[in-house]
């Protein structure tokens, strides 16, 4: 019954009919569409308004036994008027209605959340050691490894002591071993670990049994990703890195650049994850709300709580636009943001997003109602803030909106709060005046409000029908029956609504009107002008502290920091300043989490993960948030195994899933009553360049307003030969590139790819011909940005692996961003020939993303056959004697776990074996081999190891001398490995390699 509960408290929430299945107490079985009007607790019965076609065509008042409805059903489509008093008394009342399931809070969704976002930063480490005779296959045969005092003194020596500050402060720190990592510039990437459990009293070390993975890691300021570094899937490599180790770390050896080279060496080392600031206090503050019954509807919303009943807000609000270059559809997102409580908006790229959100502010400002804007990261939230731009008489309109953040961020801030302090000084403000001119505007303003809000009726009852209409061909007669009826009545309401104007010509040009301009002017000024008063006296000391170095600016920013936080000077603040922007982290430094703002905008919020985002939410009574499912994704460090083991704790259903949610979906699956509009109309590709996008994953639903030129779409059919020594990389394709470039003259271009070693491939052939100002780039580099030009390398070629390729092909996120970020022209280069093949031996290939996006610039645009180019130009990695130094180390630790063997480097090869009349006794007595691993017990040379720089492949005379160094081993029957300067640090591919030798000896 639990279940009949909910979706009964989910059609009072929302006003939708319910069509239930009905066993009465005798025992007859029914079916009725039904609407509850009140609910009595003492019996568990509902009174409802009941509808049967069977028995009548009148809508009667009845009262049903809750424990008698065998089956619910909410009908979509359908609305009646919920009478407030029900909800208020149930919502009032939790306990008494609790079998009804009205209140689906949950706090385990927020400890949750709390743990999911504790884990879900980015780890580093800054000091890693050997401990003798410690590596994983020491460890994994005893289950608490016993150590020596030796051992122990080097744990505390080595680890403890150099890191004690870390363990002592607010830090999640951990012991680990190393396992796989890339070492970048001699610091680690540490991809694959186990953790480590030191027992002090025991001195016993237990390695645990499950390996773990970084998806991404912090090594300085500078954050890697996983993605970097494998071109297939990294959620595949994650699952299965562990059961064919083999396999998936040479995906990541041939996507390694100049710089970077794997390590398996068992360091043990302290990982750290540094949270970047302590939440506790957002999810306490939800929780208590819950407990005081005083949430907000976007709280009430996040758990699923959001009512018809909460939709009456801003009922006086107008809508204000800066102009008439506007749609319906930006229209009924600000008109929605003024008069709902929740707003739900899908932009895609190029659809006038930014546009909207500034005039929601600017509606904001004309209604006196503060914002807070917030995003997952500073880009969107920077271009918004430089987009609030007004003049009046060529003079900048001060609006009180300020970005708070970082210390930069707030330094600027601050000199923008003293600017305007004393440019405001001498500004007259007539009150008067401004409240004359704000009653006409809102007079010029009132026919498109009315107008808006006859549409957003019309809109409303155009998707009941449509809903009503999805739902006739599956269900049975006598529902069908129901729903004629239903929409008829819908019929009937449209035709009553009359024939709408054209919106825009109702619209009032505010930006012309040197009236209205210079009430946002002089109103903007009496907001500065607040500081002057006695209660800002705090704030204005601080504006006024000294900032001419890095200390002063330091202390700064603490003191204004530590003003904002306190809830009366912030209320004060907002009170001058309604308009602040901010990421989703900072915005828990503006107060303690309540409500202090009117609405929260968060952008990107397909991008921004759940618990972040609940930082700005509740810090506004109302929300609009701006998402669009068809561009990335939230970027997530969470290992998926202990998401699954938290949700396992907490018992989280997939609607909360931290990995697998953005804000915005989690939102849009518990709120059923708020409304979601999509930007429908399209200013920034060519027509022919968004029409693919358009077609692919909008479902044809944009209207696109740019022209269709014959010059947006060109592909060049580039047959790929592999560059050597680099994977995922095409010469051919790279300087195709660079001609395209310097013969079109392209300036605003960027260059987008899948894979970063051919990025670093272009980058650097642009910077031998002296190209500048091209940016190059993976899709993540590109998000939210617009070129003029943008050049597709995809860089496959026939040695592409099956996975690589279908990595690619169906990743709709690189080709959509790609896609929609030129304004004049896409270019594609790849090998067309290549991807037909691959597609056509695919099941649906040909139906893939990226065998479509190729063939429809094949067919809409200019096709082009660039002769071949001669491979002046090769990148090759950097070598240096260090390698063998780098060896010595992972090849004398491995010693220390096989103590019947030793190593011995630069040995004379006489003195390794007794020369004999065959041997080229001069050159033997000269050689040295690199490393020798002897037999402690009989001084027998088991392997002979020789680390190759590229001089071993490009010079003559040294492979001469290596096919010698072979010759002699083979005759006396000892192996001798060559070992990559790249491999130096692949402690475990040598172990392996020496473990088979010495068995087999």
């Amino acid at each position: 019954m639990r279940e009949v509960g909910t979706t009964i408290s989910e059609a009072i929430k929302t006003g939708k009919w319910l069509y239930i299945d009905y066993r009465n107490r005798e025992n007859q079985r029914t079916s009725y569409w039904c609407s509850v009007i009140d609910v009595h607790p003492r019996d568990k019965r509902l009174t409802v308004k009941m509808f049967n076609p069977h028995l009548s065509e009148e809508i009667i008042e009845a009262k049903l036994f809750f424990d008698g409805v065998i089956s619910a059903q909410i009908i979509d489509g359908t609305t009646y008027e919920v009478p407030a008093r029900l909800i208020e008394t149930i919502e009032k009342n939790p306990d008494t209605y609790e079998w009804l399931n009205f209140d689906s809070f949950n706090n385990n969704i927020l400890m949750y959340l709390r743990e999911c976002y504790f884990y879900d930063n980015d780890p580093y480490q800054r000091e890693y050691h050997f401990i003798d005779g410690v590596d994983c296959d020491v460890l994994r045969s005893s289950r608490a490894y016993g150590l020596s005092a030796v051992q122990t003194g080097q744990i505390i020596d080595f680890i403890y002591k150099t890191d004690i500050d870390a363990f002592s402060k607010n830090k999640h720190t951990y012991l680990a071993l190393n396992f796989f990592s890339i070492s970048i510039n001699k610091k680690l990437y540490v991809i694959a670990y186990y953790d480590v459990l030191f027992d002090v009293e025991k001195q016993t070390l237990v390695l645990s049994r499950n390996l773990k993975i970084n998806k991404s890691f912090l090594i300085g300021d500078r954050k890697y990703s996983l993605k970097q570094f494998v071109d297939i899937n990294p959620n595949e490599f994650i699952e299965k890195f562990a059961s064919d180790y083999r396999y998936y770390s040479e995906i990541i050896a041939r996507n390694l650049t100049s710089g970077e080279m794997i390590d398996e060496s068992p360091y043990l080392m302290v990982l750290e994850r540094n949270v970047p600031m302590n939440i506790d206090n957002v999810f306490a503050a939800i929780a208590q709300m819950h407990q005081k019954q005083s949430m907000t509807p976007p709280l009430k919303a996040f758990f699923g709580n959001i009512t018809t009943r909460d939709e009456v807000s801003g009922a006086e609000d107008y809508v204000y636009f800066s102009d008439d270059k506007f749609n319906e559809d930006q229209l009924r997102v600000v008109y929605n943001t003024v008069k709902s409580p929740l707003t739900y908006v899908q932009g895609p790229p190029g659809t006038g997003k930014t546009s909207t959100i500034f005039n929601i502010l600017l509606s904001a400002f004309m209604n006196e109602k503060s914002v807070l804007i917030a995003s997952n990261n500073n880009k969107p939230i920077n271009d918004i803030f430089k987009k609030i731009k007004f003049t009046h008489l060529d003079k900048e309109i001060p609006f009180p909106a300020l970005r708070i953040g970082v210390l930069e961020e707030n330094i600027k801030t601050l000199k923008r709060i003293k600017e305007f302090y004393y440019k405001s000084k001498n500004i007259v403000i007539k009150e008067g005046q401004l409240k004359n001119i704000k009653l006409k505007a809102k007079e010029k303003y009132g026919q498109l409000n009315a107008a808006i809000e006859k549409y957003e009726e019309l809109i409303a009852l155009r998707e009941e029908k449509e809903t009503l209409l999805s739902m006739h061909d599956n269900v049975d007669n006598n529902f069908k029956n129901m729903l004629a009826i239903e929409i008829n009545l819908v019929d009937e309401k449209i035709r009553k609504i009359d024939r709408l104007p054209d919106l825009r010509k109702l619209a009032y040009v505010g930006r012309k009107d040197r009236q209205y301009t210079s009430y946002l002017y002089y109103k903007s000024f009496s907001y500065w002008k607040m500081l002057y008063t006695p209660e800002y006296r705090d704030l204005v000391e601080i504006v006024h502290m000294p900032d001419g170095n890095k200390e002063e600016r330091k202390e700064k920013n603490r003191a204004f920091l530590k003003y904002l936080a306190d809830d009366e000077n912030f209320l004060l603040f907002v009170r001058a300043f309604p308009f602040i922007l901010s990421t989703n982290l900072s915005a828990n430094k503006l107060g303690s989490p309540k409500p202090f703002f009117d609405y929260v905008i968060i952008d990107e919020a397909g991008q921004c993960n759940i618990a972040t985002s609940l930082i700005p939410m509740i810090r506004g009574r109302r929300l609009v948030l701006f998402g669009d499912p068809s561009q990335l994704r939230p970027v997530i460090v969470l290992d998926e195994e202990v998401n699954r083991k938290l949700r396992e704790k907490y018992q989280i259903s997939d609607t909360y899933d931290y990995i697998n949610n953005s804000i915005i979906e989690v939102m849009q699956k518990k709120d059923r009553v708020s409304p979601s509009i999509l930007l429908r109309y399209h200013y920034r590709c060519g027509k022919k360049i968004i029409n693919f996008s358009n077609r692919r994953y909008y479902g044809n639903r944009l209207k696109i307003e740019t022209d269709e030129l014959p010059e947006q779409l060109e592909f060049y059919n580039v047959k790929s030969d592999e560059t050597a020594g680099e994977r995922n990389t095409s010469y051919q394709e790279a300087a195709t590139i660079a001609d395209i470039i310097k013969k079109n003259n392209y300036k605003n271009v960027a260059v987008i790819t899948p894979f970063r070693n051919q990025s670093a491939l272009i980058s650097g052939m642009l910077e031998a011909d002296r190209i500048k100002g091209v940016d190059v780039g993976t899709i993540h580099t590109f998000q939210g940005d617009e070129r003029d030009v943008v050049i597709m390398s995809l860089a496959l070629s026939p040695s592409t692996g099956e996975k690589t390729y279908n990595w690619v092909k169906d990743n709709s996120e690189l080709i959509n961003v790609a896609v929609t970020r030129p304004k004049n022209k896409l270019i594609i280069v790849g090998d067309y020939d290549l991807i037909a093949e691959r597609a056509k031996n695919q099941e649906k290939g040909e139906n893939d993303d990226l065998y479509s996006l190729v063939s429809y610039v094949q067919k809409n645009g200019n096709c082009y056959l660039p002769p071949k180019k001669e491979e002046s130009y090769q990148f090759f990695r950097q070598y240096n004697t260090a390698k063998e130094k780098d060896f010595l180390r992972t090849i004398s630790h491995m010693m220390t776990t096989m103590p019947a063997y030793t190593v011995q480097s630069k040995v004379k090869v006489a003195s390794v074996f007794n020369l004999d009349p065959r041997d080229n006794f001069d050159y033997y007595t000269r050689a040295e081999f690199d490393f020798v691993i002897f037999e402690k017990a009989s001084g027998r040379p088991l392997i002979v190891f020789e680390v190759d720089g590229p001089e071993h492949i490009n010079n003559y005379r040294t492979i001469r001398n290596d096919r010698k160094k072979e010759d002699i081993c083979r005759r006396r029957n000892v192996k001798l490995i060559r070992v990559p300067n790249e491999n130096v640090r692949r402690y475990n591919l040598i172990k392996n390699i020496l473990l088979r030798r010495c068995l087999s000896s």
